[in-house]
């Protein structure tokens, strides 16, 4: 698989055809990344209040009052296609809707990868959006603040997967199971927005890598890059790539403000384990380190945390799969809901493989809050239902926020009020 560089005068996405391996490959996968000690754990992708922030310029709650009755506050895009994703949110950005929360989903990117987003209407200002991958880590860095010059800031981060070597039919498997992992490559997606003609540059961004495999951890790497990070950047994100047969990678994505004066030093710690992953997150949590950011890949889990003033106690974490038995028996006792933890996806899988539902057990007097769950659409299907999606808008224009979205047998939003 090739993962192409993006919408920026440069050879769009380009994925070539893949491998069908299902569940065995994903589970060598994770053998393979089982097979690496390290002396730290891992976690999910979670953003805190006091951190600093994947949407870099939240929306305003209260720009909606000047809004005609004529225009709908919130719209829904899903598409199949990367490009065509990017195009709808350019049309709606020009209608003055700001993306509120994006998604994604499935397998192989050009088999099955679906890419969705909540817009909101913001009257004081139109968007533009643009996006880019990370087909060698080395270049991520310059290529975003290439891009940051030219007024765009990233919002989200989506996991990208693809193989090599499917047969016209996309049936049949030529090569090994050994061989289709090798050719497996990951990466993300950054989706990047700026105010629609405005040049001014609002971010500068840094990445530390450090190589992960067998005998290779990037753990010490990584840590020392963050405590000699330079002033006023603060790490915001976890990322993954493998772009070469056995090149794999983690990397942490940072961010500096350029409006903002706040240099202040924050403590950080980044860990990666398989096992006892919440066991050490909360180990940190009772010194103060509340999670940022993190993912999991195969069986190994990422975290970054971030040493802050917060309300977290001490963490819970719930299969997002399970969310219907188990989300209420989480958040009654007055537990906080935080956020995802960024999961997996494979070659042939539609699941997000190992995504997690953060809560936070705090010490009292924290605020409680309604949640409810919609569906948004049915198993493996990509067309909307009108009826269901006139529902989601109705909830928030009744006040719901969309914490999340997921995929668990169909889209699922997270409601909060």
């Amino acid at each position: 698989m090739e993962i192409g560089y993006g919408n920026d005068g440069e050879n769009g996405l380009k994925i070539m055809k893949s491998y069908k391996f299902g569940v065995l490959n994903f589970l060598i996968l994770s053998v393979f990344f089982a097979m690496s000690t390290f002396a730290q754990s891992g976690t999910k992708g979670v953003v805190t209040a006091p951190t600093p922030s994947v949407n870099p310029t939240p929306p305003s709650e209260n720009k909606t009052s000047a809004k005609t009755e004529q225009v709908e506050e919130f719209q829904f895009v899903l598409s199949g296609n990367l490009t065509r994703f990017i195009e709808e949110l350019n049309n709606f950005g020009k209608l003055k809707y700001r993306v509120a929360k994006a998604f994604n989903y499935g397998g192989d990117s050009n088999i099955s990868q679906r890419f969705g987003a909540v817009l909101r209407f913001d009257p004081e200002a139109a968007y533009q959006y643009d996006w880019m991958t990370s087909p060698n880590r080395r270049f991520i860095e310059s290529r975003l603040n290439a891009k940051s010059r030219k007024g765009f800031y990233v919002t989200h981060i989506l996991p990208l997967t693809g193989c090599a070597g499917r047969d016209a039919e996309g049936d049949a498997i030529e090569f090994p199971v050994a061989d289709a992992i090798l050719r497996l490559a990951k990466g993300d997606v950054f989706l990047l927005e700026k105010v629609l003609e405005s040049s001014e540059r609002q971010k500068e961004y840094k990445v530390f890598s450090g190589k992960i495999g067998v005998g290779k951890s990037p753990t010490a790497e990584l840590q020392n890059a963050l405590n000699s990070a330079p002033a006023g950047f603060h790490p915001f994100k976890v990322l993954f790539n493998k772009s070469g047969l056995l090149d794999f990678s983690i990397s942490i994505l940072l961010e500096k403000d350029l409006r903002n004066e706040n240099i202040e030093k924050i403590e950080y710690k980044f860990f990666k384990d398989v096992n006892g992953f919440e066991r050490e997150i909360n180990a940190n949590a009772q010194s103060g380190f509340q999670i940022v950011a993190g993912r999991r890949i195969g069986l190994t889990k990422l975290a970054l945390l971030a040493k802050v003033p917060g309300d977290a106690a001490s963490y819970i974490l719930l299969d997002a799969d399970k969310y219907q038995k188990e989300f209420d028996k989480k958040v009654a006792p007055g537990n906080i809901y935080k956020g995802m933890f960024l999961g997996d996806t494979s070659c042939d899988e539609t699941e997000t493989i190992g995504a997690k539902l953060i809560f936070a057990e705090t010490a009292g007097g924290a605020p409680k809050y309604e949640y409810k769950f919609l569906k948004l659409t049915e198993k493996n299907l990509l067309s909307n239902d009108d009826t269901i999606v006139d529902n989601f808008k109705k909830h928030l224009e009744e006040g719901y926020t969309v914490r999340d979205i997921f995929y668990a047998n169909g889209i699922i939003a997270i409601l909060e009020k």
